[in-house]
Parts: C-alpha cells; sequence; structure tokens
C-alpha cells in the first residue's frame, strides 16, 4: 500500500506521458506546421529579378507542406500575388516589400508569419551588349566601341573604355574610338 501512495504522489501530471502540453498531440494526432524564417533573394533586394521568399519550416508528423503568400508593399497588399515570386515590374527603388506566409499539412495551418519589411535598394546597372566597329579590325582603322546597358532605376549612367593592344593598356577614359 505505501508503495502505491509513493507512485501516486510522484506522479504530478495526469498527462501519462509526462511531456509538456505544448508537445502533445491534439486529437487525430496531427500537430500544426511551423515557420522558422524566410528570407528574400536577391539579397540585398535589387531589381535584377523577381523577389523570391525562402521558407525554412517543418512539420512534426513530417508530412509534406504548402505555403499561402501575401506580398505587401509599403505595407499595402498587392492582389493578385500569392506564390513565392514577387515580380520585379511591381517594384521601385526605395520600396518596402515584406511577406506574410501560412504554412499546411494539408490537415492543419500553421501560424501565420510576417517578414520584416526589407528596402528596396538601388541596382547597378548591367551590360546588354558589347562589341567593337567595323566587325574586322586592321591597322589605320579607327575602331568604335558599341555598348548598351540597362539602368532599372532611371539614374544617369557613364561609361569607361579600357582600350587593349597585344595585352597591355593603352588608353582608359569616357572615349568609345580608338585609332589604330
Amino acid at each position: 500500500m505505501g508503495v502505491l501512495a509513493g507512485l501516486m504522489l510522484g506522479c504530478t501530471s495526469a498527462d501519462p506521458t509526462n511531456e509538456p502540453s505544448s508537445a502533445r498531440l491534439p486529437l487525430g494526432g496531427n500537430r500544426p506546421p511551423m515557420i522558422h524564417s524566410v528570407i528574400f533573394q536577391p539579397d540585398p533586394l535589387v531589381r535584377t529579378g523577381p523577389v523570391t521568399a525562402l521558407v525554412d519550416a517543418s512539420d512534426p508528423n513530417q508530412n509534406p507542406l504548402t505555403f499561402r503568400y501575401t506580398w505587401l508593399v509599403n505595407d499595402q497588399v498587392v492582389p493578385g500575388q500569392s506564390s513565392e515570386r514577387l515580380p520585379v515590374e511591381l517594384l521601385k527603388r526605395g520600396d518596402r516589400v515584406s511577406v506574410e506566409v501560412v504554412p499546411s499539412d494539408g490537415m492543419a495551418e500553421g501560424a501565420r508569419f510576417r517578414t520584416q519589411p526589407f528596402q528596396v535598394v538601388n541596382t547597378p546597372p548591367t551590360m546588354t551588349l558589347v562589341g567593337l566597329e567595323p566587325s574586322s579590325i586592321h591597322a589605320g582603322l579607327v575602331v568604335k566601341a558599341r555598348a548598351e546597358y540597362r539602368e532599372p532605376d532611371g539614374d544617369p549612367v557613364s561609361l569607361r573604355y579600357r582600350w587593349w593592344k597585344n595585352g597591355k593598356l593603352v588608353t582608359e577614359g569616357d572615349v568609345a574610338e580608338f585609332d589604330t
């Protein structure tokens, strides 16, 4: 009888598994998934391609996960944008971008996760074409550099040219022509 009383006194929880209540399975045995973090690509946030939300999440029951996305630009919901990617055409320099993500394992939804807003920063220009004219070069010709670029933010761009001959730098500056 004393052994039975000792066992009863030693039991401090109505839960025979002694697991914390947060770790117990709800009715049906499924626990909701949870998001650990969401990061943006590209980082820093520039306008070179779509912004992608990369989600780190887990499901205690190891069920496959899907996610529901709500994109916000300057604290306003962007209508029609519900995938992991936000088109760059919807952004401009200075915009503040965040995303709300809700995980689901098909049986339960986890808690909504909202990122801190990230600011779209200056996007550097990219060269779209570099070439020389004429295409056939020989001594005595004036060669002209042809350069085209894309500047997503509309900033003014200046180009610098480096002219090389036989592997040695001959001249450098803002002149797009070279007299061979």
